[in-house]
């Protein structure tokens, strides 16, 4: 199960494995959004806690190309909150902890996105962290393949 409260909506959005979305507050929707062109979606790209950045090829592909949000106010489960209920397409984070993506994880899955998770290599605490790239799905293979993330076989 998994929960995260909005607080600038006054939005509470739960998932458990298997039973999709459930919420509280404002009307959203139950799905992820049906923008599919990488180009037409909203992408926020966060850096890493330990100064790790984006590579510069995908920043300037986000720049020259797709909506993006630089900073993001809301912490990682809000942002992945924001994907299960179609308010935004997708992310890129770098250097997360379990706890700061596993309750939105199941929030992206349960709402018919997709979420990748890839070890952090170099870092003190690789064990612990993951770069996570999530989206509604439609445009995932893309932002994979513009954020440089290649899935392991």
């Amino acid at each position: 199960m998994g929960v995260t409260y909005l607080h600038a909506r006054n939005e509470m959005v739960g998932a458990r494995k298997g039973y999709g979305l459930t919420g509280y507050g404002a009307a959203f929707d139950k799905k992820v959004s049906k923008v599919s062109a990488l180009e037409q979606a909203t992408i926020v790209d966060e850096e890493g806690w330990d100064g790790q950045k984006q590579s510069e090829a995908y920043q300037q592909y986000l720049t020259e190309t797709a909506v993006r949000e630089r900073q993001q106010p809301y912490s990682s489960a809000a942002v992945l909150a924001y994907i299960a209920t179609g308010k935004i397409e997708g992310l890129t984070f770098i250097t997360l902890s379990p706890h700061d993506f596993e309750a939105g994880k199941l929030l992206v899955e349960e709402a018919g996105g997709k979420v990748d998770l890839f070890r952090r290599s170099g870092t003190e605490y690789v064990e612990s962290r993951f770069d996570v790239v999530a989206s509604n799905g439609i445009i995932h293979d893309r932002l994979l393949e513009v954020s440089g993330k290649k899935r392991e076989k």
